[in-house]
């Protein structure tokens, strides 16, 4: 429809957010409808049509903090009583939770962790949990099979995985970013910045934010002491380099329309405002100071 128009419209609705500007959302898109997660355990996943305003999923979807949209069903996790457990839809149908072929899949219970991002590729489903990574193949419940591809390696972030073509990229509980191919290979790639990765708050890297733009992976986190983000690191996949961005408090990425087709990065503060990059060649109308250093 020619992307944004410009304006800002508040589609909340009669619904109320408990949230705080740790509370990491998760959305996707299935049967033309927007499938919202506010991120808190105790809650049920909303939807938005394109008009007028949110409102709940009906359906008896479960409590959950993130959600994806997979082979015409819908899929939830993160409930506050059962973390390690995978709830999704009957085939064709975001709003049927409990008939036809719904149910849900416990991921390794018990294994002290909890299940924190669900992501589509390669047909397939991948289950990010603390210390691991598995994959649902199959079309259904009566074909789900599930398998375990990594171990000792997990995430704690569902909003620090990004996917560029046939990898992903992820940011682990140690502040490590990994590459994974899907299969069995996990590799490294931040050891040419582990000394940014040693000064930042690690108790905090549960809430890094990662998006894929212009080919380029962008991950924000937070420094030693910092209550919020104010570091952003871009890896150059061509070059396989890092840029070290600072004073941008991004504590959410995303890509957006322009408005005219073409993607921009956009992300919000932790006071409500929303930016994008890049513009132009001044921050509120000083001038940028740019620098780098050689060996």
């Amino acid at each position: 429809g020619g992307g944004p128009d410009g304006t800002w419209d508040d589609i909340t609705g009669s619904l109320s957010f408990a949230i705080t500007g740790n509370d990491l959302s998760s959305f996707a898109i299935g049967e033309d409808t927007l499938i919202l997660e506010d991120g808190l355990s105790t809650t049920a996943p909303y939807k938005w049509t394109g008009s007028g305003n949110a409102s709940a999923l009906s359906g008896s979807p479960p409590n959950a903090t993130i959600v994806a949209y997979h082979k015409r069903m819908a899929f939830a996790a993160g409930n506050n009583s059962n973390p390690s457990t995978l709830y999704f839809t009957d085939v064709g149908n975001i709003e049927n939770w409990s008939t036809g072929l719904a149910g849900n899949i416990s991921i390794e219970t018990n294994d002290g962790s909890v299940i924190r991002a669900i992501v589509p590729g390669f047909d397939a489903l991948y289950i990010w949990k603390d210390y691991s990574i598995w994959r649902l193949s199959g079309d259904d419940k009566d074909t789900f099979q599930t398998q375990r591809m990594v171990s000792n390696i997990g995430t704690l972030s569902p909003k620090s995985i990004a996917r560029i073509g046939s990898d992903f990229f992820f940011v682990s509980s140690q502040g490590d970013v990994y590459i994974y191919d899907g299969a069995i290979s996990v590799k490294l790639i931040s050891t040419k910045i582990q000394g940014s990765i040693d000064g930042a708050n690690f108790n905090r890297f549960q809430y890094a934010s990662g998006e894929l733009f212009d080919k380029d992976y962008y991950l924000s986190y937070s420094t030693t002491s910092n209550e919020t983000h104010n570091r952003i690191l871009s890896f150059d996949t061509f070059h396989l380099g890092w840029t070290k961005f600072t004073g941008l408090n991004a504590n959410a990425i995303a890509v957006a329309d322009d408005g005219t087709g073409k993607d921009m990065l956009v992300f919000g503060d932790y006071g409500g405002f929303v930016y994008k990059y890049p513009s132009g060649t001044n921050d509120a109308g000083t001038a940028i100071s740019a620098y780098y250093t050689t060996k």
